[in-house]
């Protein structure tokens, strides 16, 4: 993931990633919008 990155930015790209899953996981409207709900077929046999 950091091999083509320069080492002084890959630093930034962390932090950035984890602002982005933290504003995904404490902000609702952020967040993907799934409308079909998760079926496991094998357990509704």
């Amino acid at each position: 993931m950091y091999g083509p990155t320069p080492p002084n930015k890959a630093k930034i790209i962390c932090c950035l990633s984890l602002l982005q899953s933290w504003a995904r996981f404490c902000l609702p409207f952020l967040r993907s919008r799934v409308y079909h709900p998760y079926i496991f077929p094998l357990i509704a046999r």
